[in-house]
């Protein structure tokens, strides 16, 4: 765990100067990530995990690629969007923590299932635009009416990748 928040802290000072706004949403959101991973079980997906979190992923990656913070942050769960208030604190909370996000060569999904806390998760393996490899494990909340949003990201250099 411990590993993940360093990893993060260091993406988090590779992408250049920040104002405090940026700083400190961005340090609000690791918070809230790796809090929620000791604390918040969801439900399993039963038709699938993968088959239900691609679409979703990939909505957000495409919205984000286009630039749309409003469809981006139409993804992010409720307990994010109370961390982030609006699409433009969002948006700017990605592109300055996760810049393989905001602008990748590719992506792809990997392996989904559960941490043993009981949130579901979809492995994605991102390509960013200098060619470095990262999985992003993206956590999952099924919402009240059955529908699934993104509750967290947590993004790592794939080791061994070149």
């Amino acid at each position: 765990m411990r590993e993940n928040y360093l990893a993060l802290k260091r993406t988090i000072g590779r992408s250049g100067p920040y104002n405090l706004l940026k700083l400190e949403a961005t340090m609000k959101y690791a918070a809230l990530i790796f809090f929620s991973l000791f604390t918040f079980g969801m439900a399993h997906a039963e038709d699938g995990p993968s088959e239900i979190f691609k679409p979703i992923i990939t909505h957000q990656m495409q919205a984000i690629a286009a630039g749309d913070a409003n469809a981006a942050y139409s993804d992010a769960s409720p307990m994010l969007q109370q961390i982030f208030p609006n699409a433009e604190i969002f948006m700017s909370m990605v592109r300055g923590g996760y810049p393989m996000v905001y602008r990748n060569k590719r992506y792809v999904f990997a392996d989904s299932g559960v941490d043993p806390s009981g949130r579901p998760y979809q492995l994605v393996k991102i390509q960013d635009e200098n060619g470095v490899f990262y999985d992003a494990l993206y956590f999952m909340q099924q919402q009240k009416d059955g529908s699934w949003k993104i509750s967290g990201c947590v993004i790592v250099k794939a080791k061994g990748e070149a």
